[in-house]
């Protein structure tokens, strides 16, 4: 039998052999259907045909055959298929009358043959030959098998099955190179769900077949992957020192970040290995918007090269972007960069804050220093220092050792100051220069030095101001009648000037005469002694250093006298005794009197009566004749108003030169003036002194 099972409205062929030994034909070839139940008889020498006809050889076997409807069969109710079972049976035909016909063993078949009432399912005349295209990247919706297939008999039979060329197979999967193909049930429905493999396209068959119990159809369709342009992939970053075929690191790069570590002005240099899938040439560029060290380079190959300074020391980022050329093929590989610190010594920074030269004696000096540092957190915890502490060992102009400065530095603020009111710092100079190394020290001691220079000008000071003078009689000779008594020798006090200047000694001898000298020692002849009597003058000292005048001056009488003219002697007592008491004795005790009185008179004055102011003594004069400049009233400097001389003098004269004392008799001279004295004498005739 050519097939086993089909459907009612298939045809079944039943081969039969038929031999004979005798070459009798047959009579009777009858092919049996379920002949133990209810027989289906089916004759082949009526309905069937000799496969030759012309070959009537019965002893090598004859073919017969017979086609059969399925529906001749049947089946049963109620059953999706009925499986029929038959025999074969025959009887020879004898030609020889005297020989009966034979029939011949029955053939059971062991062959069933199952018929089903059931139509095959199609493929649709309108179905599709192609499915997509769908890119790569995508995910393609489910194919509906039904717009393939179909079955009149209904799906619930039906089932899908797609060819697996792996396994040389129905399957409900196959994959190839370019997509996954999975038949699965969607939404109650058959469906076949394409899923492309990663960055892969391109355009594969695949044969699907749709089968119910009994039957089944192929249809082999297309499916189309388009190409989507994939970004680089970046796998890792290659450290190197001098090429980047002998990394000396290698860090991973993951979701297109990194993270490494460098250092402070140590050079930094990798190269980006990426990849693209596509093959594409791929370039390298840096997001200057985005990275924040500065002078990073990239090259086109993708090495990159940086040195972080100290601005630069924590967390930084670095982006490169690496680019195919194509649509969305680009990505950007975000490396964070750990910036190791490496301590920087701080500076400072232009002239300290406050610094104005040149300075005045007595200015206040303030200064700020002004430093910085590198490292940020080293910048609030900077100290300040100088070695400006032996002031000894400072010079200050040429030769001229530093004394009496008084600064104060404080460490952590760098306010530095200078006490320069002190004369001991100029000495003799106008002007000075102290200069001063400053150094700024960062908590890890490195450190930076400046020389400061301060340019001090002296503020010139008055002298020092005369407290008293002495006064000497110089001219008592009695051989000189009319000059005794005229000519004073003055005797300044050695006073000094806190500049160096050189002091000059102005005189006013309260009569109209003025002289300036730098000597202690001056002698002034008063030509106008007035009568017999003592006239008092009085006189005035004050100093000038050629710029100010001292703070005070001293004032202080001084009597000249006439000498009296020799007179008779009186005449003799009327006794004849010269007169009881000598004239000579009583006149003796008279000026010893005198001399007494007017010696406790000085000597009271002397102690007890405070100098007096002078009054407004003549302008003197300097060496050469010139009026000395006294600056104005009120100004730094000045004399006080009430020392100062009158704005007018009379024209300067020199004093007339004092004659040499005379030699005394007997070598005796006075101790106070120098003038001669005689023994026994107990005041000096010319200075008034006492001579005990």
């Amino acid at each position: 039998m050519e097939r086993r099972w089909g459907n009612l409205q298939d045809t079944f062929r039943v081969n039969v052999t038929y031999v004979d030994a005798d070459n009798d034909p047959p009579s009777v070839l009858q092919v049996i259907f379920d002949y133990d139940d209810t027989p289906k008889v089916f004759d082949i020498l009526a309905d069937g045909q000799a496969l030759y006809k012309t070959d009537n050889d019965y002893t090598d076997g004859k073919e017969y055959y017979i086609d059969i409807l399925g529906s001749e069969l049947g089946v049963e109710p109620l059953q999706d298929s009925t499986f029929h079972y038959f025999k074969v049976i025959a009887k020879d035909d004898v030609t020889n009358p005297i020989l009966d016909p034979e029939w011949a063993d029955e053939y059971i078949c062991p062959h069933q043959v199952e018929i089903w009432d059931d139509q095959p399912p199609r493929v649709l005349p309108a179905a599709p030959t192609q499915i997509g295209p769908y890119d790569e990247d995508s995910t393609p919706p489910d194919f509906l098998l039904s717009n393939v297939f179909t079955d009149p008999d209904g799906f619930d039979t039906l089932d899908m099955f797609i060819w697996n060329e792996t396994i040389g197979n129905w399957s409900k999967v196959e994959q190839n190179d370019v997509f996954r193909a999975e038949i699965t049930m969607g939404a109650g429905q058959m469906v076949l769900r394409i899923t492309p493999l990663p960055n892969m396209y391109g355009t594969r068959e695949i044969t699907l077949m749709a089968k119910d119990k009994h039957y089944n159809v192929t249809k082999t369709m297309t499916v189309q992957i388009t190409p989507v342009n994939d970004p680089p992939v970046v796998e890792e970053l290659l450290i190197f020192e001098t090429s980047p075929d002998n990394p000396i690191d290698t860090i991973q790069v993951r979701d297109n970040e990194a993270y490494m570590e460098a250092t402070e002005d140590q050079e930094m240099k990798f190269k980006i290995s990426a990849s693209d899938i596509e093959g594409d040439e791929l370039e390298f560029y840096l997001d200057v918007r985005r990275t924040t060290i500065p002078d990073v380079d990239v090259t086109e190959d993708g090495i990159v090269t940086f040195t972080p300074t100290n601005d630069d020391v924590g967390e930084q980022t670095v982006v490169v972007s690496v680019d195919d050329g194509g649509a969305g093929g680009k990505v950007d590989v975000v490396i964070t960069v750990d910036v190791q610190n490496v301590n920087d010594p701080p500076s400072f920074v232009g002239e300290p804050m406050g610094l104005d030269n040149p300075y005045t004696q007595g200015d206040e000096i303030s200064i700020t220093l002004k430093a910085t540092d590198p490292d940020v957190n080293d910048r609030t915890r900077l100290t300040f220092s100088t070695d400006f502490q032996d002031v000894v060992d400072s010079l200050i102009g040429p030769g001229v050792l530093q004394k009496g400065v008084e600064w104060d530095l404080n460490s952590q603020t760098g306010v530095f100051t200078l006490e320069t009111e002190k004369q001991e710092i100029f000495g003799t100079n106008d002007r000075v220069e102290i200069k001063v190394n400053f150094t700024v020290t960062d908590p890890s001691g490195a450190s930076d030095t400046k020389e400061v220079t301060f340019i001090l000008l002296n503020r010139n000071d008055p002298p020092e101001s005369p407290t008293d003078f002495q006064v000497i009689i110089v001219d008592a000779d009695e051989e000189t009648p009319g000059l005794q008594n005229l000519t004073v020798k003055f005797i300044a006090p050695e006073v000094s000037d806190p500049d160096g200047d050189t002091v000059q000694y102005i005189w006013d001898f309260g009569d109209g005469m003025k002289q300036t000298t730098t000597e202690l020692e001056i002698v002034h002849r008063y030509l106008d002694p007035g009568t017999y009597d003592a006239k008092t003058y009085y006189v005035t000292l004050m100093v000038y250093d050629g710029d100010l005048y001292g703070e005070s001056t001293v004032r202080k009488p001084v009597q000249v006298q006439k000498p009296q003219e020799e007179k008779e002697k009186p005449p003799p007592s009327p006794d004849g005794e010269e007169g009881g008491i000598p004239t000579a004795l009583l006149l003796g005790v008279v000026v010893v009197v005198l001399a007494v009185v007017l010696l406790v008179v000085v000597m009271l004055m002397r102690k007890k009566k405070p100098p007096v102011a002078p009054t407004g003594p003549a302008q003197p004069t300097l060496p050469g004749g010139a009026p000395p400049q006294l600056p104005p009233a009120g100004a730094p400097g000045a004399a006080p108003q009430a020392a100062q001389p009158p704005t007018q003098a009379p024209a300067p004269q020199q004093p007339p030169q004092a004659p040499a004392p005379q030699q005394a008799v007997g070598g005796l001279t006075c101790p106070h003036c120098g003038a001669p004295i005689e023994e026994g004498w107990v005041i000096c005739p010319n200075c008034k002194n006492p001579l005990l």
